[in-house]
């Protein structure tokens, strides 16, 4: 509901999730983030505040109430927003270097927002620059350690750069957070092959058939749109039926 079906139902949601839960600290999370994403920073804080008062030693809703309470004006800030869509405007376009530039503006403008980190890595993932996009989602991710996304955008960085057993502790992070999100499964499905297939040999079949599930679950979440996630499948299943190949 949050992403868009229903989000004026979300809240009901969270709230039925901490009645059955009190000590649910995601759905804490997902509902105050969701709140100041539409400028009710008030209401998100009083969210947190709830979550703190039942889970007080959880790192994620601390990090939430700093921000909300140290620089709720940055959230609504013009020259912030102008900013963060410059650089996914660039992003959208292709523009590596503008997206970069604008990134790292709106991050100067609003150090507590994981925004400008999430484009920025993404903008270096373009580039194909992987240890600067990974600084980045793990820049991110300590600002909104709630998120699926960016626990999946590291795995994937992870994978990448050959950290195989990083990539797959943390894409199974992303998994357990948000079972829905396509990429989450392709980031884990990239790296158990990053740890099943090593200078062109498969070191372990198992992680291999892990590999191939994953990436076909994340075909089937979304079918028509991820090509590379389909392509990645393909060439897992050649993988265990006795091909070659890098990963």
């Amino acid at each position: 509901m949050q992403e868009g079906l229903a989000p004026e139902q979300a809240g009901e949601r969270f709230q039925r999730a901490v009645e059955l839960d009190p000590t649910t600290w995601l759905a804490y999370g997902l509902w105050a983030n969701s709140l100041a994403n539409t400028g009710q920073i008030t209401e998100a804080l009083q969210i947190v505040d709830q979550g703190l008062a039942a889970t007080p030693d959880n790192l994620a809703l601390q990090t939430m109430q700093a921000r909300f309470r140290d620089g709720p004006a940055a959230a609504t800030d013009d020259a912030y927003n102008e900013a963060l869509e410059a650089a996914r405007s660039a992003l959208r376009e292709r523009s590596w270097d503008d997206a970069v530039a604008a990134a790292g503006r709106a991050g100067d403008l609003a150090s507590d927002r994981y925004e400008p980190q999430l484009v920025l890595g993404d903008a270096y993932r373009g580039s194909n620059q992987l240890d600067e996009a990974l600084a980045a989602y793990e820049r991110a991710t300590d600002l909104a350690p709630y998120l699926s996304i960016l626990h999946g955008r590291q795995a994937e960085m992870l994978a990448r750069l050959g950290r195989a057993e990083e990539a797959v502790a943390t894409g199974m992070t992303a998994v357990a957070i948000d079972q829905s999100r396509w990429e989450n499964w392709y980031a884990l499905g990239r790296a158990y092959a990053a740890q099943a297939i090593r200078d062109n040999a498969i070191v372990d079949p198992a992680s291999l058939r892990r590999s191939e599930a994953a990436l076909l679950r994340a075909v089937e979440l979304s079918p028509t749109t991820v090509q590379s996630s389909a392509r990645a499948g393909r060439a897992a299943r050649r993988r265990c039926a006795g091909g070659g190949g890098r990963a």
